[in-house]
């Protein structure tokens, strides 16, 4: 009797500390926060511990979580069904409306193209996985100016333009119903692009070869840089990388930092080794010829354990060749610069900019690092002494980096076209220079006129319907207003347009022509006073 009292006993205090435990637990309860790292890791924790999906989740401790975060003691977690069905439902109805509003947009615009598209493509961290992402921007009938992300497409192997170009649109007019190729003229990429394994970097392409050993055809890449092949550039800027990734552990930069205060250099941190595209690699360059004589006074004052080959194996005639090769290829790099790919940058910009750099790579003067020269105290990255050498004065080697560098861009840098002119001229800070690009009566030159006029042309006629559209009434007016050959703009023919046959204009004769030359005449008249007309740029950027 006495052994079952105290087991009774036993049994009655615990439920008393529980109930104790319960109410400081609640005292607890109301009182604690989580943050978001909290959260992150009790998700964790929780999810593990349970053995289940997010959304299945029914342990006590977790509906706690939910109930803390969300302030709501009734909270609940959507099924992934559901909750796959209301992201379908809601993705339904944006896809809905995006049309509509592309197709308001488009008849505010008279038909006329009004999309500017941007489309990017990466790879993941792992190399393996490639990703395309596409929006678009516009000035709406508002006036306000309106942003829209599109697409997001992960297994993109495809890098060639005219098939990323045929695949927005054929993944837009899946999901959102519109032929987009009608609403945007122009499809510019971002200045990336452009320079992308330009240079330095070689260029590898896959064939097919014959094996007379095993009788059989195998892949195998080679090397197809235009300008030949540059072993000895790759083998410097694997040097450069290797002195780079030295200085990866704080004592070292620490006593580098020490060595630079003694130099009176500039503090530059090791870079974060990333690969061998033109824009790292010109930073490492800058960073190696200005730190090349605290480098030099590192190793000399080495401590134990240091290895020095990684400085011994640049010698001064590598130091040189790379402050030859940064000359020649930092115009290109310059475009991958966090100052060009700003988001507000517009294809008037995007020309100018490229053209400057196929200009400066032309160029028969080059400005290289004088690493010989005394330079005073106060030096920083931007006023480290320069020099000028002519392109005769070049290393043999420097001469082969200039020529793989001419040749890729004349290969992959857009030439001068009638589209590209009417960019020009529809910006008032460049319009006044496209006549700077005529020159001297060569055959290169007289092809830039053609240009030119083209387009000229072009701007013209496209002038001339969009007014027409703007200051008729009605479609007949419209129709006799515009007897001029419509210009390639890719845009889809209307079932109604009996003007254009493939793009050849049709004459037709009417007792109402009369109005057309008026029309144009007046059209004319404003573009003529828009070419000539003076904007102060300065009010433009403030």
């Amino acid at each position: 009797m006495e052994h079952a009292r105290q087991r009774d006993s036993k049994q009655t205090l615990p439920m008393v500390d529980n109930e104790r435990a319960t109410k400081r637990q609640g005292t607890l309860q109301k009182a604690w926060y989580p943050s978001s790292r909290e959260v992150g890791v009790y998700i964790d924790q929780w999810l593990v511990t349970a053995g289940l999906a997010y959304n299945t989740v029914a342990t006590e401790n977790f509906k706690v979580l939910v109930h803390r975060l969300t302030g709501d003691q009734g909270a609940t977690i959507l099924a992934g069904a559901t909750f796959r069905d209301l992201l379908e439902a809601m993705f339904a109805k944006f896809c809905k409306n995006t049309r509509k509003l592309f197709e308001r947009e488009f008849k505010a615009a008279h038909g006329r193209p009004f999309l500017n598209v941007h489309h990017d493509g990466w790879t993941t961290g792992n190399g393996k996985v490639s990703v395309l992402g596409m929006s678009v921007s516009f000035i709406d009938v508002a006036w306000q100016h309106r942003e829209l992300a599109l697409l997001f497409t992960v297994g993109n192997l495809i890098h060639v333009s005219a098939d990323v170009h045929k695949m927005i649109l054929t993944r837009v007019g899946d999901m959102y119903g519109v032929a987009i190729n009608a609403m945007s003229q122009f499809t510019m990429s971002d200045t990336t692009g452009a320079r992308y394994a330009l240079g330095i970097r070689e260029n590898k392409e896959t064939v097919e070869r014959y094996d007379p050993k095993t009788n059989s055809r195998k892949r195998e890449q080679q090397y197809c840089t235009i300008g030949g092949a540059f072993k000895e550039g790759r083998n410097l800027i694997k040097k450069v990388r290797l002195l780079n990734n030295y200085f990866s552990t704080q004592q070292r930069c620490k006593r580098l930092e020490e060595v630079q205060d003694f130099y009176c250099l500039p503090k530059m941190t090791p870079t974060l080794d990333c690969d061998t595209r033109i824009a790292f690699t010109v930073k490492l360059f800058k960073k190696t010829i200005i730190d090349y004589s605290a480098l030099r006074g590192y190793f000399q004052n080495r401590d134990k354990g240091d290895d020095a080959s990684v400085f011994d194996c640049i010698s001064r005639e590598d130091l040189c060749l790379v402050a030859e090769m940064e000359a020649i290829v930092v115009s290109i790099a310059d475009l991958a610069r966090i100052e060009v790919q700003r988001r507000d940058l517009v294809a008037s910009e995007l020309v100018v900019l490229l053209k400057y750099a196929a200009d400066r790579v032309h160029s028969n003067i080059f400005s290289v690092y004088d690493i010989t020269e005394t330079r005073p105290t106060t030096t920083t990255v931007d006023t480290f002494p320069r020099r000028t050498i002519p392109v005769a004065g070049l290393s043999e080697l420097a001469r082969t980096c200039l020529a793989r560098m001419k040749g890729q861009i004349k290969t992959r840098m857009a030439t001068l076209t009638a589209e590209t002119v009417l960019i020009l001229y529809l910006d008032p800070r460049t319009k006044f220079s496209v006549e700077s690009l005529e020159g001297e009566e060569t055959e290169e030159e007289q092809r830039v006129s053609e240009v030119i006029t083209a387009g000229k042309k072009v701007l013209l006629h496209a002038h001339r319907e969009v007014f027409c559209s703007l200051n008729t009434g009605s479609n007949s007016a419209v129709e006799a207003a515009i007897c001029v050959a419509s210009t390639n703009f890719d845009l889809v023919p209307s079932a109604g347009d009996e003007k254009v046959i493939c793009g050849a204009a049709i004459d037709i004769t009417t007792a109402d022509a009369s109005p057309s030359l008026t029309f144009n005449e007046e059209a004319d008249k404003a573009l003529h006073e828009w070419l000539h007309y003076t904007v102060d740029c300065d009010l433009l950027e403030s």
